[in-house]
């Protein structure tokens, strides 16, 4: 191939034409007086007249007298006349310039500049020609160099005849699923009847966890469901965990193995099976004979026994026996037809009370237990007996009295309010107060009194009654000695009437009670008897909790729960409160060891409410739920400790095809003590020509690995890493990981690795910040 042909045949075509006139017109033909401008024309010449005359039949006369008729310029290649203040100048001909004191022509033909054997490029020739070159603007043209060519069959490009080449391979059209392309530099050919050869296209491989089938890939690991293989009461085992039995493809036997039919299983702790079928821990046997009591029978009949996996099967139980025809046993250890008991109960007079003695009764098959003999009453302290009634004393009077008895019970309403409904309330030793309030289905009721309990002076009870249909029922009862006492249903179950009872337990405790009634309206509050559980209306009876743990509440209509924790100086700390804003508004307030308000949130739309905070004093701190404005709702509550890192604004090179890792000392914020239990990834933001080079992975001491960049992040395959942004960088924002713990003490280093995976392309880790969970 010829180097720059269109250049080249551009001057090949001015230097023909220039020599043809040259060899027209030199030596210059026109020898006639005045008559020397020689022109080519065709393939011959015309004269011209000289300037300054002009042709008259054929003569060149002057045009007006000059000096210059006739010509006195006759020296070859010379004849222009030029007068200037009256005297004459002779000039060169056109296309001829003065050189040397003669006038020569402005072409002329030289031979192009050659390289030496050495400069050539390899595999070509140059091509040695003579080249006219021109007189312009008072210098000659520069002389070209001669023209290099390429040898047949090869091609020039970057000064160099080349046959062959490394390009990339040619990109596939369509890939396999689960698969990556494989990009390399191939080697194409040239040829001058061809050109240059196509590349061959690129190669795939299959991605990780997946292996080449045909024209496809397949996944490496299989799972199979193994939930019809197992009894009831048994669990799975190490070899198919949650019934999940893993298989692995095998080139060998081109199966997944195991196979489907391998699924383990074995007995719960206190099961087995006799028939490798089903898990049992009970049968029915023959109960063991005894000898019954004086006047009873044995009742042989069959009965169960258990499996224990330590102790086997156990004994079958001893038969049961019963009382002969008149007798009865109420210590199932003897047989009796005579027995003491308490007199029959009656309705003393109000503001008095029954005495309970012991009378005999006897006992008959067909008639059971006579009747025992009604009691004695007596009247309550401050009060006196006035023939069947009891008279109060006048010295413990409210504004609700009488209501010293069931039948002249206050009514109480719903107080849809946190503070004392009723206050200036007073009961004394011999009196007793008496309440009633009417509850819905379905709803909850909660009775607060509140006192002031001074030991061996004051103290007051509580009870909470419903008719069974006949009598008083006793529902709930309370015996604080705290100066709070708290009557609480669950859940009502029907609407019905409910009756309180406040009465004294010892000392004067007429100064004064304070009470609340609250009907939590189609609301089933939390249960009684576990740890964050109701009661916890008040600061008092604030419920501990353990940290890190997720609780799952109900706060009802004018109703507070309150959560208590020891807290050290310095740590930090985030209670987090989750509901639907939509079926009601929940605040949550935090309280420093001396009751004094910490912090508060007062969202009135949002679903989730956080409070962060760095703890200032040690000792117990409060957290406080509320409902805004008598609002109920379900909610879900967890406080962690937490230590913040923040590495923003850096530039941390990451090496081409090579492994980088940035340490982060842990230690000095969390102690030695505490277990990590979570990592929130709050942003990571990396800089990267191609990311799907980099895998970035996080990890403390021995824990688990967390995988932030997987290679393919970007192609949204479903995991915690990927990135919603441009190809051109990636950048995590608030991700939660739940594998990374550390349940070690001592020294905890953060390691943050990244690796470049291929080679070329380059990029840095700008910015990194995270939140650590610990108890």
């Amino acid at each position: 191939m010829k180097l720059y042909p269109l250049i080249i045949f551009t001057i090949f075509l001015i230097s023909c034409s220039d020599t043809e006139k040259n060899s027209i017109c030199i030596p210059n033909p026109c020898s006639e007086s005045n008559k020397n401008l020689c022109k080519p024309l065709g393939e011959s010449y015309i004269c011209g007249c000289n300037p300054g005359t002009h042709d008259e039949n054929g003569v060149c006369v002057s045009n007006n007298g000059s000096l210059c008729f006739p010509n006195p310029c006759t020296q070859q290649n010379r004849t222009v006349c030029v007068t200037t203040d009256d005297k004459v100048s002779c000039q060169c001909d056109r296309e001829f310039h003065l050189e040397d004191g003669s006038c020569v022509s402005d072409f002329k033909v030289v031979t192009c500049i050659s390289k030496t054997e050495e400069e050539l490029p390899k595999n070509s020739s140059q091509i040695i020609e003579n080249i006219t070159i021109k007189f312009e603007n008072g210098v000659w043209d520069s002389i070209p160099e001669c023209e290099i060519v390429c040898n047949s069959g090869f091609f020039f490009e970057n000064s160099n005849c080349i046959n062959k080449k490394a390009v990339q391979c040619k990109s596939l059209e369509i890939v396999p699923e689960n698969s990556h392309e494989i990009v390399v530099d191939v080697e194409i050919d040239y040829s001058e009847e061809n050109g240059w050869s196509e590349a061959q296209y690129c190669e795939w491989d299959c991605n990780e966890g997946y292996f080449s089938n045909g024209d496809s890939c397949s996944n490496l690991f299989r799972e199979v469901d193994c939930t019809n293989q197992k009894p009831e009461n048994s669990v799975w085992g190490e070899e198919n965990l949650n019934g999940i039995l893993r298989q692995v493809w095998s080139d060998e036997t081109e199966t997944y193995q195991p196979s489907a039919d391998s699924c383990v299983w074995r007995c719960d702790l206190n099961y087995i099976t006799e028939d490798n079928l089903s898990c049992i821990n009970r049968k029915i046997v023959q109960c063991l004979s005894i000898t019954p009591p004086e006047n009873g029978h044995e009742i042989i009949e069959n009965v169960d026994i258990n499996y224990t996996t330590n102790g086997g099967w156990s004994s079958p139980e001893f038969c049961s026996w019963e009382c002969n025809l008149n007798y009865i046993s109420e210590d199932n250890l003897s047989c009796i037809n005579r027995k003491t008991v308490s007199c029959s109960s009656i309705t003393p007079p109000e503001n008095g009370y029954q005495i309970i003695e012991d009378v005999d009764i006897n006992y008959t098959t067909n008639g059971g237990w006579s009747s025992p003999e009604f009691c004695s009453w007596d009247c309550n302290s401050g009060y006196y007996k006035d023939e069947n009634s009891c008279v109060m004393q006048q010295e413990c009077l409210d504004s609700f009295e009488p209501n010293n008895s069931e039948l002249e019970a206050k009514t109480l309403i719903d107080a849809n309010m946190l503070e004392n409904q009723h206050t200036n309330l007073t009961v004394c030793d011999g009196d007793v107060d008496w309440f009633k309030i009417t509850s819905q289905s379905s709803s909850g009721l909660e009775i607060d009194i509140k006192y002031t309990h001074i030991d061996n002076q004051c103290d007051i009870d509580a009870k909470l009654y419903k008719y069974n249909g006949s009598n008083l029922e006793e529902i709930a009862s309370s015996s604080n000695e705290t100066g709070l006492e708290t009557l609480y249903i669950q859940n009502t179950q029907e609407s019905s009437e409910y009756f309180i009872k406040i009465y004294p337990i010892y000392g004067d405790c007429s100064d004064s009670y304070k009470i609340t009634a609250n009907v939590f309206n189609n609301c089933i509050d939390d249960s009684i008897g576990v740890i964050a559980s109701e009661q916890d209306d008040f600061l008092e009876e604030a419920q501990s909790f353990q940290i890190s743990e997720l609780y799952n509440r109900k706060i009802c209509d004018y109703d507070d729960d309150w959560y208590v924790y020891y807290m050290q100086a310095g740590q930090k700390v985030k209670i987090e409160l989750d509901f639907v804003a939509t079926d009601g508004d929940l605040d949550i307030f935090l309280y420093n060891s001396d009751e004094s308000s910490l912090a508060g949130t007062y969202s009135v739309s949002n679903s989730h409410e956080e409070i962060k905070k760095e703890i200032t004093t040690s000792g117990n701190h409060f957290i406080k739920v509320r409902g805004w404005s008598g609002s109920k709702n379900s909610y879900s509550f967890k406080t962690s400790f937490y230590a913040d890192f923040l590495e923003a604004s850096i530039t941390l090179a990451i090496p081409d095809r090579d492994c980088i890792t940035k340490s982060i000392d842990l230690s000095s914020t969390i102690p030695s003590n505490g277990t990590i239990t979570g990592f929130t990834l709050k942003n990571l933001k990396v800089d990267h020509t191609y990311p799907y080079d980099l895998t970035i992975k996080g990890s403390i001491g021995d824990s688990s690995e967390i995988l932030f960049w997987n290679r393919f992040g970007g192609t949204d395959d479903g995991g915690y890493d990927d990135d919603d942004e441009s190809d051109d960088d990636i950048e995590l924002i608030n991700r939660v990981y739940t594998e990374l713990n550390d349940s070690s003490v001592g020294d905890r280093v953060f390691k943050l690795e990244l690796c470049d995976n291929l080679s070329t392309d380059t990029g840095t880790l700008q910015n990194f910040e995270f939140d650590i969970f610990y108890k």
